[in-house]
């Protein structure tokens, strides 16, 4: 390939092709006024960076770090159940109760979950609570206490139950038509002083009250240790 000035001659062995060489022009790009260039601070580049302070226009709508901690947040959607507990339980209620436990670490989560699992049914108004302990009726005293009053005929806490458990006070049943009664069932419940009840109590616990009743039914005389079982 041979070149000059103004065309380019490209020889291929069986003609000559000339190629007319246009040249162009480039005016050179203007040169930026000092002014207005940013001036460039190097002297923090190695520094490590920091993140900029949160906005405080959302904090009332943060959620704690330990939501664990607030009764507010953990009070459950009772909007469609039927039963005392839902009736009675407030928000307000729940907030005071929400951190208590007592001596077994029974809470009112624990008390009232029975009754946030089976929300009732409108016409059949069930509790919807349960005790944990003896001392469940004390600590949350302010919750029992309307359960109790609503669900036993206004049954306050100035009240004091009375146990008397000789039959000869037993009134009414002698005229019983044995053509449609044949027979009778007496259903007693006890709960030993010291222990968790069945809601809340360990296998352990289970054991102990185990080995604890076996002892006096074992006693029983011939009929009613015939009919024993554990």
């Amino acid at each position: 390939m041979c070149v000059n000035k103004d065309s380019v001659a490209v020889i291929d062995g069986t003609q000559e092709i000339q190629a007319k060489v246009t040249t162009v022009k480039v005016k050179p790009a203007a040169e930026t006024p000092t002014a207005n260039v940013a001036k460039v601070d190097n002297s923090s580049a190695d520094k490590p960076k920091t993140s900029a302070a949160p906005s405080n226009n959302n904090a009332a709508n943060t959620i704690p770090i330990n939501i664990r901690e607030h009764g507010e947040l953990n009070f459950p959607d009772l909007s469609q159940h039927n039963n005392w507990m839902a009736k009675c339980l407030t928000p307000q209620m729940y907030k005071k109760l929400y951190a208590l436990k007592t001596p077994n670490g029974v809470t009112i989560d624990d008390i009232i979950q029975t009754g946030v699992d089976n929300p009732g049914h409108p016409f059949i108004y069930t509790v919807g609570c349960v005790a944990g302990d003896e001392e469940s009726y004390s600590v949350f005293s302010d919750f029992f206490d309307q359960i109790i009053y609503n669900r036993h005929n206004k049954y306050d806490a100035s009240q004091k139950h009375v146990t008397d458990l000789n039959p000869d006070k037993l009134v009414g049943g002698g005229n019983l038509d044995p053509k449609y009664v044949l027979s009778c069932r007496v259903r007693t419940g006890r709960s030993i002083r010291g222990y968790a009840l069945p809601p809340v109590c360990t296998r352990a616990e289970r054991k102990a009250v185990e080995g604890i009743l076996v002892k006096p039914l074992l006693n029983w005389t011939a009929n009613l240790k015939e009919n024993t079982t554990h």
